[in-house]
């Protein structure tokens, strides 16, 4: 979403956007969330490894976790917000990736496909929303091919 709203905001210093599993509003996640987001604290859903690799790097200490977790909930209960036609004023080349099993639906991710410009849809299976981190090698190599067709014109 950073990468969108930059996009969006600064389109002379975008030239290509990739997003991976990242619905634009909430209108595109899975019906099963749905209810999960009326929940005051995030539910069980996080690998492991993030908290542990935070705990590796924060300057603030492993028990501020609980903070950053706390406030990852809250964005994720309330963002993103922008309406599928605002897509349209990105003007570069776009690759959206989503898992089979992502957290975007999707109908939505191909709906952000047609509302962009110039847009590419890959559907990876056998996947999540931590489809980089199950498929990296998958991942990578999508992003490479799209971003040498995109700078060559292609």
């Amino acid at each position: 979403m950073v990468a969108l709203l930059m996009a969006m905001q600064r389109p002379d210093v975008a030239r290509t956007l990739v997003m991976i599993g990242q619905p634009v509003n909430l209108n595109g996640i899975q019906p099963e969330m749905i209810g999960m987001l009326q929940m005051e604290s995030m539910p069980d859903m996080l690998p492991p490894m993030l908290e542990e690799t935070y705990a590796a790097v924060s300057p603030d200490g492993p028990e501020h976790w609980a903070v950053v977790k706390d406030k990852l909930w809250q964005m994720i209960r309330t963002e993103p917000t922008l309406e599928l036609r605002e897509l349209e004023t990105v003007d570069i080349p776009t690759l959206l990736i989503v898992a089979d099993h992502d957290f975007a639906t999707l109908e939505h991710e191909q709906a952000m496909q047609q509302a962009f410009p110039d847009a590419r849809l890959e559907v990876v299976p056998n996947a999540t929303h931590g489809l980089p981190m199950e498929q990296p090698e998958v991942v990578s190599r999508l992003v490479l091919d799209f971003l040498e067709t995109a700078s060559s014109g292609d």
